[in-house]
């Protein structure tokens, strides 16, 4: 993760004045961009005195007019099931646009990018300086109006609360690339599957560096990987292993479940597969013409959309990793 936390970070800005935009996105912006099916998972950490807490939301767009939409959060435990009854409301565009914005005295605004479990955004960065001790950081998508992606409360040097998007898809994008053949954990081969579930076990067990019999796969199947067994598995420092747990642990949650093991390792392999076969002319990159070829069940204008949000550095193409990215944020 990128935590830019310094505070030469924002160095050099100035509060915004009336020539500078308090509210990330119109309304029209958000009109166009919570779409029915849109979902995200929010992940809030909070560290005081008592030690460290977490909590999990998922934010769904359940219907949307030209007006405003019917928006629902879920409490989820940490495996990600429901907690409670989910709680419903309505808002209109402009009374979302206005609550995302920061009315605040002292704010300041720069333009960062950050990178999330969700994937590389390019934000507009808005401080709110609330003592001469504390600040919060809200980190909203340019590409993705909505909720920010990123908050961060800060005392002194210390990170006392943080808020991070974990995962993020559209109704459309979800759609699309179960249109283009993703099928997860499910496209691997059953003998390859074994092979990784092993693997898993073995990492998990703590018994990466020895055989395992029968019995202690059976034992083990439901236990997750810990940075520690991490570790072990990668003798003789376990160097890097850290970015490779946060890239497998796509909840956030401190654990690697079975499924984020096998996910980590299929996902950009069927992804790879579908891009090549979108890459008719075999240039290794995916023109707009040859992706809409392919989205013939979406609407031109919602496939257009999609492909933009894909094509992460503008150049109307889509390289493999682009496309690799992308499928394995929306996938869930």
């Amino acid at each position: 993760m990128l935590l830019l936390l310094a505070d030469a970070f924002f160095a050099g800005e100035g509060d915004i004045g009336p020539d500078r935009n308090r509210f990330p996105y119109s309304a029209n912006e958000l009109r166009a961009g919570c779409r029915p099916g849109r979902a995200s998972k929010i992940l809030t950490r909070v560290v005081d005195s008592d030690g460290r807490t977490e909590t999990h939301e998922l934010f769904r767009c359940v219907r949307a007019d030209d007006t405003g939409a019917m928006f629902e959060y879920q409490r989820l435990d940490n495996d990600g099931r429901p907690v409670g009854a989910p709680r419903r409301e309505r808002k209109t565009w402009a009374a979302f646009a206005t609550e995302l914005g920061r009315r605040e005295k002292h704010v300041r605004m720069v333009e960062k990018r950050t990178i999330t479990r969700t994937g590389t955004f390019d934000c507009r960065v808005y401080v709110v300086t609330v003592s001469a001790t504390k600040n919060i950081r809200y980190y909203f998508a340019k590409n993705l109006p909505g909720p920010a992606v990123q908050v961060e409360v800060q005392e002194g040097r210390k990170r006392v609360r943080y808020v991070e998007m974990t995962c993020h898809r559209d109704g459309d994008e979800a759609k699309l690339i179960r249109l283009l053949g993703a099928k997860g954990i499910a496209s691997a081969s059953a003998k390859r599957r074994a092979k990784l579930e092993a693997v898993f076990v073995g990492i998990a067990s703590g018994f990466a560096l020895r055989p395992l019999n029968r019995a202690s796969r059976n034992a083990q199947s439901d236990d997750a990987i810990s940075p520690g067994t991490l570790e072990m598995a990668y003798p003789p420092s376990g160097a890097g292993t850290g970015a490779l747990f946060r890239a497998m642990d796509r909840d956030r949650d401190g654990k690697v479940t079975k499924d984020e093991y096998l996910e980590h390792h299929i996902l950009p392999g069927e992804a790879s597969a579908a891009h090549k076969r979108l890459d008719k002319n075999g240039n290794d990159y995916v023109s707009k013409s040859e992706f809409l070829d392919r989205c013939g069940a979406l609407k031109p204008d919602d496939a257009s959309r999609t492909f933009r949000r894909m094509d992460r550095n503008g150049d109307g193409a889509l390289n493999g990793s682009e496309f690799i990215q992308a499928w394995v944020a929306w996938w869930r």
